[in-house]
């Protein structure tokens, strides 16, 4: 078992529980508050959060595989899109179980890559390019809910 990889798995973790912690503080009163900085509501955030957790997994599979990903800007855009619309409605527990149940799936994914794997470099065109399968993991998987935290921090504060 690669320690650097168990590592990872814990950072992971960590941030899911984290903005886990962080939807549960949401005032009912502000689940769908629009968020600045974004065109969606808070609780299409949260909800987005969690639900792209499989999308990264898959991306960081491939990655572990030493395949390159096709996948742009322009498709990420249109999925954010279409999951806005889909979800409009959604509740906290809805989010919550996507952050806990991909969560869980991508830790236990994220714990098994080996060294060699995490070194491998990879062309995944939405994060700029050439990258190893450890700054998909760092980037992709642990820095997303890190990316839509303040915005959620700034709506309830607001």
């Amino acid at each position: 078992m690669s320690r650097q990889a168990v590592e990872l798995a814990e950072a992971f973790s960590q941030i899911i529980t984290d903005f886990a912690a962080l939807v549960e503080s949401v005032p009912d009163a502000l689940w769908t508050v629009p968020i600045e900085n974004d065109a969606r509501p808070l609780n299409v955030v949260a909800y987005h959060v969690g639900s792209s957790i499989a999308f990264e997994l898959r991306v960081l599979l491939a990655g572990a595989d030493g395949r390159d990903s096709i996948i742009t800007w322009d498709d990420i855009d249109a999925a954010n899109a279409l999951d806005a619309d889909e979800h409009a409605d959604v509740t906290r527990a809805e989010a919550l179980q996507e952050l806990r149940e991909h969560g869980a799936a991508a830790r236990a994914v994220i714990a098994g890559l080996t060294d060699e794997q995490l070194a491998l470099v990879v062309n995944v065109p939405f994060l700029g390019g050439q990258v190893t399968v450890r700054q998909i993991v760092e980037w992709l998987l642990i820095g997303h809910p890190g990316m839509h935290a303040p915005d959620i921090r700034a709506a309830i504060s607001a």
